[in-house]
């Protein structure tokens, strides 16, 4: 299914006595907990974005236990953040959603181990024991040792606990992190002793991480709406880059952990995840797209073939980017 702005739609967006008609109220379901990971959104919503495109939006927080494909797929929010992993999985599964943009195009899953550890590169991994996440972060780990011909069962895997502490006793040799959450955090605990990353990504494993995802009958029912809140959400998210200590504030309205500069950390530490040096913000690859199906499908993880060329979409932020054009 290819999402088709109409010259009418487009007609209706640029003229703010007819767009302005009705207040939409818009549920966005984010992929974890209120921090600066979401700082765009925050800045968009605080100085007035949604307001001028005819929103009042709602964010609800994600973390342990939420089911974001659900709640999407059952109409209970609007539009979600969510790994483009999962949405792909998702669609093989039966369950329409469309992604229209991707915020984070560089991925901040990280493996993380001390520097004076010994372990060097992934193939010092073998014999050790690794902390990983469930679900697609251990999915992740697991096509990069594919990708190395490394096998897994070379490595003690162990359940993360969301505790660094078996880390830094010692107990654990690499611990998964990320890049612009419990890195930080890391950092904090580990003092002047230096740690080695580990990027899935420099090892062939290009995976989108918060994408901007909708339902397929929302984005054909009401591409006008779709439109206007990607160019709020869009103006949030440049605004955040370019006067960060504004979007902390924003983000300090919503954030879980009340530490300000915890959270200044996180927003610098998205910065290069968000505006990567290539296209426009939130700008998607059809390429990467077709990469990311193709390992899915080569390690099992999607239940059916999916046609990837209707599992995104670009036609909203061409219709936003054209504007400034």
């Amino acid at each position: 299914m290819r999402i088709r702005v109409s010259p009418l739609i487009l007609l209706v967006i640029l003229v703010p006595s007819l767009a302005m008609a009705a207040i939409d109220e818009v549920t966005v379901q984010l992929k974890w907990i209120h921090q600066a990971q979401f700082a765009g959104f925050y800045t968009a919503d605080r100085e007035g974005s949604y307001q001028r495109e005819g929103i009042d939006v709602t964010f609800l927080p994600g973390g342990v236990g939420i089911d974001v494909v659900s709640g999407i797929s059952r109409g209970d929010v609007d539009f979600a953040v969510m790994g483009a992993d999962s949405m792909l999985v998702a669609r093989s599964r039966g369950i329409p959603l469309i992604a229209i943009a991707t915020l984070y195009r560089i991925n901040p899953f990280v493996l993380v181990a001390f520097a004076d550890s010994g372990i060097h590169s992934p193939y010092d991994f073998v014999g050790r024991t690794v902390a990983i996440t469930e679900g697609y972060n251990h999915i992740q780990f697991e096509m990069m040792m594919n990708q190395l011909d490394i096998g897994m069962t070379s490595i003690n895997i162990i359940p993360y606990t969301y505790d660094d502490t078996a880390f830094l006793q010692g107990d654990v040799d690499v611990t998964v992190s990320f890049a612009a959450g419990s890195l930080l955090s890391l950092r904090q605990k580990t003092g002047d002793r230096p740690l080695r990353l580990f990027w899935p990504d420099d090892f062939g494993v290009h995976f989108y991480a918060d994408t901007l995802v909708v339902h397929e009958q929302l984005a054909a029912d009401r591409p006008d709406l779709v439109l206007r809140f990607l160019r709020a959400t869009l103006a949030g998210h440049l605004r955040a880059l370019q006067e960060p200590e504004s979007a902390i504030d924003a983000t300090m309205d919503y954030a879980h952990l009340q530490d300000r500069s915890l959270q200044y950390e996180m927003l610098r530490a998205s910065i290069p995840l968000i505006h990567t040096g290539y296209d426009r913000i939130g700008w998607m690859r059809p390429e990467v797209w077709l990469d990311m199906a193709a390992l899915l499908f080569d390690h099992d993880l999607l239940t059916e073939p999916i046609d990837v060329d209707a599992a995104f979409t670009l036609d909203f932020l061409k219709a936003v980017y054209e504007e400034d054009d």
